[in-house]
């Protein structure tokens, strides 16, 4: 029967790291950007910008390596890192992208060489794409479209964490009026 001392002594290990653990994350949702309400600038189009690196916050199937040499995260979260970037990048996508519900996912394309999954939401559809079989890069297209508005973009993610906007283009469009036919 293992000595008292060491059954206490791992006791308290474990508490500390699950106060350790349980720290770090409200640390990483509180150190997250913002995403604030468009502003008032006219529409842009860009190409080749680094959005900041934003890391999500860890799960069950991701695991991250604290000297930023490998983040593996699930398609779905680099998806909402995706979104979280545009977000961050051209502010006046925020309302496009709060509070969305994602349907979709892996898609069976044939192709042994790469994955594609597909997401889709209130009027955003989403692909991702990555090599087999070792996904270090994902190639993320998303359109959005709407009676008013058409905004594309493209991205990378690298398991390095980095996410990177490569193509971003927005189009607006005022609705024409309706007129009553007369009776």
């Amino acid at each position: 029967m293992p000595n008292k001392m060491v059954l206490l002594g791992i006791a308290v290990l474990s508490v500390v790291i699950i106060v350790a653990g349980v720290s770090w994350t409200v640390i990483d949702i509180y150190s997250q950007p913002k995403v604030t309400a468009p502003s008032s600038t006219p529409p842009q189009s860009t190409t080749s910008e680094s959005a900041p690196l934003i890391t999500p916050e860890p799960s069950n199937s991701s695991s991250s390596n604290n000297n930023g040499t490998s983040i593996y995260l699930t398609p779905d979260q680099i998806r909402d890192l995706a979104m979280t970037s545009l977000a961050t990048s051209h502010p006046e996508t925020a309302p496009l992208v709060a509070n969305l519900t994602w349907s979709g996912g892996f898609v069976d394309s044939g192709s042994t060489d790469n994955e594609t999954y597909l997401y889709y939401s209130s009027g955003w559809q989403i692909s991702l794409e990555c090599p087999i079989p070792n996904p270090m890069t994902y190639t993320v297209t998303g359109t959005y479209n709407s009676d008013t508005m058409f905004v594309a973009f493209t991205g990378v993610y690298q398991q390095t964490g980095a996410f990177t906007i490569t193509s971003y283009s927005e189009q607006t469009t005022t609705p024409t009026p309706q007129t009553p036919e007369p009776t």
